[in-house]
C-alpha cells in the first residue's frame, strides 16, 4: 500500500502594492478630525460648574435630611423608654417647621 501524498502549491508572493494618491474628501476628513476635535474639546463647559441656586438646594436637601435623621433618633429614644413615637408627618419638629416657612 501506498501512501499518497496530497501537496498544496504555494500561493503566488503578494505584488508590491503602489500608494494612490489621497482623495479630496479624505484630505478634508482628516484635516477635519486634527483641526476641529482639539478646537471643540478646549471650549469652556459651562454646564460642568453647579449655579448659586443648585447649591443652595443641595444645602437645603442635606439640611432636611439631617433633621430627619434626628427626629428619627428622637423617636427611637421615645420608644426605647416606651412611649408612643411621633409616627405621623403633621407632627413634625420645630426647625423643619422653621425651614418651611422660610420658603
Amino acid at each position: 500500500m501506498q501512501w499518497i501524498s496530497w501537496k498544496i502549491p504555494a500561493a503566488p508572493p503578494p505584488e508590491p502594492h503602489k500608494a494612490q494618491p489621497m482623495k479630496p474628501a479624505a484630505w478634508i476628513a482628516l484635516l477635519g478630525i486634527f483641526i476641529v476635535a482639539p478646537l471643540s474639546a478646549a471650549t469652556p463647559k459651562d454646564n460642568d460648574r453647579p449655579d448659586k441656586e443648585m447649591l443652595q438646594m443641595m444645602e437645603l436637601l442635606k439640611n432636611m435630611e439631617m433633621i430627619k435623621q434626628i427626629d428619627l433618633m428622637q423617636d427611637m429614644q421615645k420608644v426605647e423608654a416606651g412611649e408612643p413615637a411621633a409616627s405621623t408627618p403633621s407632627q413634625k419638629s420645630s426647625s423643619v417647621k422653621k425651614r418651611e416657612a422660610a420658603k
